[in-house]
């Protein structure tokens, strides 16, 4: 989930207009990352058992980026 968040947005901060906002969008990675995440997967995860914990992880990573951001929007109460 890191890794492809950190591709993403090094795709999305090539698409801003000048002056956007973008440091959030590019968090360091080191070259070739992504594609050898992706080697390494394809030998570990050779079926569905093998997939239901990684798969479990992300949709929790997922769920706590969504709460990060939801507890970012609420307006602050004083």
């Amino acid at each position: 989930v890191l890794e492809g968040s950190r591709l993403g947005g090094a795709v999305l901060s090539t698409r801003l207009s000048d002056g956007a906002p973008a440091r959030f969008l590019t968090a360091p990675s080191r070259a070739g990352a992504w594609r050898k995440l992706l080697v390494l997967l394809d030998r570990r995860l050779d079926g569905p058992p093998a997939m239901q914990a990684p798969a479990g992880a992300a949709r929790a990573c997922f769920r706590c980026y969504a709460q990060a951001a939801s507890l970012e929007l609420e307006p602050l109460v004083v």
